[in-house]
């Protein structure tokens, strides 16, 4: 696997990144129970059932662990400012490099909207030397829904 970031259907080890979504259940929850959606279902097994470690993509909270609480927010990466966008790339591409030096890994698998990779998360990750997958880029929500 290189740079380009095509893992295929293997067990690679690696951090599974996943994007939150705009549905979310109306109190105080579990990061991993707060987000409400059948693409969020959809995001959450496939992450679970790796048996990768995973995190979730916030565009509040940035990288966030699936058991930290949170209470419902609205903010969606992809109607922000540019300067927040990069921002955000920046901060959240340091914490993905923290937490895959502590579970002693070199690659990601991402699960997110364009907004959340394509404003420099990507790339920063890449220019460290980190293999990132992309398995969903380019399908439409659908072809998503029914990516297994």
């Amino acid at each position: 696997m290189g740079p380009s970031g095509s893992f295929g259907r293997v067990n690679e080890p690696r951090l599974v990144l996943v994007g939150c979504v705009k549905s979310k259940v109306g109190h105080r929850a579990a990061a991993k129970d707060l987000y409400n959606s059948p693409l969020w279902s959809k995001r959450r097994g496939y992450a679970e059932s790796s048996g990768m470690p995973w995190a979730i993509l916030s565009a509040e909270h940035g990288l966030v662990d699936p058991e930290t609480l949170l209470d419902p927010y609205d903010r969606y990466l992809g109607t922000e400012s540019a300067t927040y966008r990069r921002r955000w790339s920046e901060d959240v591409s340091r914490q993905v490099i923290a937490q895959l030096r502590r579970h002693g890994l070199q690659a990601v698998e991402i699960h997110a909207g364009a907004a959340y990779v394509d404003n420099g998360l990507a790339a920063r990750l890449r220019e460290h030397g980190i293999d990132v997958a992309l398995p969903l880029k380019g399908l439409s929500f659908g072809q998503q829904l029914g990516w297994d």
